[in-house]
């Protein structure tokens, strides 16, 4: 402004009249002159030290905007074009004096700090302040803008640098129990612990704790392991092993790689095993030579012998005589002759014999019908007979047209063949006019007589002769077989058959009155009771009263379905099938169709299993409307098919009515199992509480009867056993009988054999030998099974004399 003042002034006073210039010329006036000493504006400028840009400031209105400000102590600020304002001092700040003061603590303490690289400022209390180190990764760290840029700067990048966070790791780094860890379940696990076998290896350090698990093999395996030659492995003894070659016979075949080592062993036949091979003929094959065998056919001779498919090949050759037989030319000597007929006159020119006769047991009531083992008129024509007393014999079976009989009483008494008696039947009555009276040594021939049916004698009606005599007395013993002829006393034998027949009468009458039986020296149990059994002295036995047998015992052990097929749906509201197999009888499940012929509950039990009992109950409500009889099934295909019956039983009809059905014979183990109708009302309710499967586990038994007193002193005794032989038990090795005759003190081993196949139900008769043991008063018998074999034991019969 006032630089702008003082150029005014000079141009003013320049073109002043008082200084005019009255006479110009044409040159310029100069300075002293009061001119400019130029003759432009830029030159007088310069002339006169004012050139704009160096020596004046050229006019600006900014400039001018500033001269215009009258504030003091004022801080203005370009606000616009051409404008200008003064700038507001803050709280923090003052101007004083010329000076700018920062007025706030926290700035005066940052201010103070002396920076440097790599560093930060930082607070360290009110007003306070310092630098911390602040270095590159740091920096790089705070410029990132996502969680994902700061763990790649700090190196943590989940599933590359760092392990994502997983609910198993997080419960292994939980566990403080050493061992082995073991997945259980999601986020779940467990220390486990290697655990060997009973027998095969064992292991040092089994939880890995002190260091690595070592398996050792021990027994069998060891001693496979410490075979050191090669050959076939042969278990020779418990945990030892052996190696073997196979041997070929001398002649038959040979064995190429006997051992095993370079290959399998390979049979070939040689000789006669290998000329037999060979044949590719069809037909009988004969040996012909040394190792040489050829095919023939059976050939026969018209009228004389037929031979009916002579090579074996479609069947059996059969070799028969023509219907009309021609011995013209030949000879018969010798040979056996089944009931031929002869026409004609027969010509003997030798002696005629009977060659078979029989000796039926001996007569010890009178006889009906009698024909001794059905030999009469069919394999022999004579009869040895005797009694044990004065007997009678009102017919024999068997008669044939013109049959032949010979009778012979060897016996001390008389037997009387009465005429006409009605006690045989008609057809085998005698027709002689009078009672005959075969007398002892006498004999009497008879010939049955086809026209009227009837037996006739040939002998004559006279009654013969033979010693007589009073019998005074007859004891039998009831156990010993042998005896001798009878005269005014002595002992009788009785038949083994006759003998047990009266010991199994026994069993069976136990079983008809539940309690075991008692004779003078006998005992027999058929097991319908508890009451024959020696509690004490017993062990590992179950009486089952209800069928009427005993056996090893064998605890059952319930199984639970995998799966089920069952019509057994419908449970009102619940669980429905489930209910069937859930433990609990009062929770029923039901089949909406009632009682029908498809009615069925099968279960798939995971893997085989010898099922051996099966339970079943009806509802506490509602229950079944009428008794059911189900089969037991099993299959090893699927629940639905391949299915094959074991055995049956019968549900009741009614609430809460339990059935329990074991099966005494073992089908074998099959996966899948089930009860299915099999008869029955096919209408009512259909309610089951609980249908279950049993397995059983089997150990041997030990079966002592309740020792008996005798009235005398006994040393000898013999055990009879009917026993269900559906195990196949080996006889004195898988089923054993002892009998003791002093109370147990002793016992004697008593020889088993088998004497019938066709007990009761097919079921098997065996009885020991008369056994010594030693003398007392007090017997009983001991039967133990090994082996655990389930033996049923239907009745026992221990007999002493």
């Amino acid at each position: 402004m006032k630089l702008r003042g003082i150029i005014t002034l000079a141009l003013a006073l320049l073109w002043t009249p008082a200084l005019a210039q009255t006479s110009p010329g044409t040159s310029p006036l100069s300075i002293g002159k009061g001119g400019t000493a130029a003759s432009t504006a830029p030159a007088a400028r310069a002339s006169l030290g004012l050139t704009i840009g160096s020596a004046v400031q050229a006019w600006d209105a900014d400039l001018d905007a500033l001269a215009a400000l009258s504030g003091t102590n004022t801080i203005y600020y370009r606000s616009g074009s051409n404008t200008w304002a003064p700038v507001t001092i803050g709280g923090m700040l003052s101007f004083v004096a010329g000076t700018l003061n920062v007025g706030d603590a926290e700035l005066v303490a940052l201010a103070g700090l002396t920076s440097a690289a790599d560093k930060v400022p930082y607070f360290t209390g009110s007003g306070s302040a310092a630098v911390a180190d602040f270095s590159a990764l740091a920096r790089t760290l705070v410029g990132n803008t996502t969680n994902t840029q700061m763990r790649a700067t700090l190196g943590v990048v989940i599933g590359t640098d760092v392990q994502a966070y997983d609910a198993d790791l997080a419960a292994l780094a939980a566990n403080s129990t050493a061992g082995f860890w073991a997945y259980t379940g999601a986020g779940t696990g467990a220390a486990r612990t290697l655990t060997a076998p009973a027998a095969g290896f064992t292991i040092t350090n089994p939880a890995g704790t002190a260091g690595n698990p070592t398996f050792v093999l021990a027994n069998d395996l060891a001693a496979l392991e410490g075979l050191t030659s090669t050959g076939l492995a042969v278990r020779t003894a418990a945990d030892t092993w052996a190696q073997r070659s196979l041997v070929a016979p001398a002649a038959g075949f040979t064995i190429t790689n006997p051992a095993g080592v370079a290959g399998d062993p390979t049979f070939t036949l040689a000789n006669d095993l290998g000329a037999v091979e060979g044949l590719s003929c069809t037909g009988l094959a004969i040996r012909s030579a040394t190792d040489t065998w050829l095919c023939r056919t059976i050939g026969g001779t018209a009228n004389e012998i037929t031979v009916a498919n002579g090579d074996g090949v479609s069947s059996a050759p059969t070799i028969s005589l023509p219907a009309a037989l021609t011995f013209t030319g030949k000879t018969v000597t010798g040979g056996t002759f089944s009931g031929p007929t002869i026409s004609g006159v027969a010509n003997f020119t030798g002696a005629r014999r009977d060659s078979t006769q029989s000796t039926p047991a001996q007569i010890t009531a009178d006889q009906n019908d009698y024909n001794p083992s059905s030999v009469v008129c069919a394999t022999t024509s004579t009869l040895i007979v005797n009694s044990d007393a004065a007997r009678n014999i009102t017919g024999i079976a068997g008669g044939v047209a013109g049959c032949d009989l010979f009778l012979f009483n060897t016996g001390a008494f008389a037997i009387t063949l009465k005429d006409g008696s009605a006690s045989s039947t008609a057809a085998n009555r005698f027709d002689l006019g009078a009672d005959f009276i075969l007398a002892s040594k006498a004999a009497a021939h008879l010939k049955y007589d086809g026209s009227t049916s009837r037996w006739r004698n040939t002998t004559g009606s006279g009654s013969g002769g033979g010693g007589g005599g009073t019998v005074t007395q007859i004891n039998t013993d009831g156990f010993t077989t042998t005896g001798g002829p009878i005269t005014t006393s002595g002992t009788v034998a009785i038949a083994d058959t006759y003998r047990r027949d009266g010991l199994i009468d026994r069993i069976q009458q136990s079983k008809a009155l539940a309690s075991y039986r008692r004779g003078l020296y006998s005992f027999a149990d058929g097991y319908k009771a508890s009451d024959g059994v020696n509690t004490g002295s017993s062990s590992n036995y179950s009486v089952n009263t209800s069928s009427g047998y005993v056996a090893p015992a064998q605890p059952f052990v319930a199984q639970s379905p995998t799966a089920v097929d069952t019509t057994f749906t419908f449970a009102g509201s619940g669980a429905a099938q489930a209910q069937l197999y859930d433990g609990n009888d009062s929770t029923p499940a039901a089949d909406p169709g009632g009682i029908t012929s498809s009615l069925r509950a099968a279960y798939d039990l995971g893997s085989a299993k010898d099922i051996r009992r099966v339970r079943m109950i009806t509802a506490s409500t509602n229950g079944f409307g009428n008794s059911v009889v189900f089969a037991i099934q099993w299959s090893d295909t699927s629940l639905t098919t391949g299915f094959t019956t074991a055995d049956t039983f019968t549900l009741p009809a009614g609430t809460s009515q339990s059935v329990v059905k074991d099966l005494a014979v073992s089908a074998g183990a099959h996966r899948y199992w089930r009860v299915i109708y099999s008869s029955g009302t096919a209408s009512g309710n259909a309610w089951a509480g609980e249908l279950t499967f049993y397995i059983a586990t089997t150990s041997n038994m030990t079966l002592v009867t309740t020792s008996q007193t005798a009235d005398s002193s006994v040393s000898f005794g013999r055990v009879l056993l009917d026993y269900d032989p559906a195990a196949a038990p080996t006889l004195n090795t898988d089923l054993t009988a002892e009998v003791t005759c002093n109370g147990g003190t002793n016992w004697s081993s008593a020889t088993l054999s088998t004497v019938s196949i066709n007990g009761q139900g097919g079921r098997t008769i065996a009885e020991t030998a008369d056994t010594s043991c030693t003398p007392g008063t007090s017997f009983a018998a001991r039967v133990k099974t090994f082996n655990t074999k389930v033996i049923p034991i239907f009745g026992l019969s221990v007999a002493v004399h």
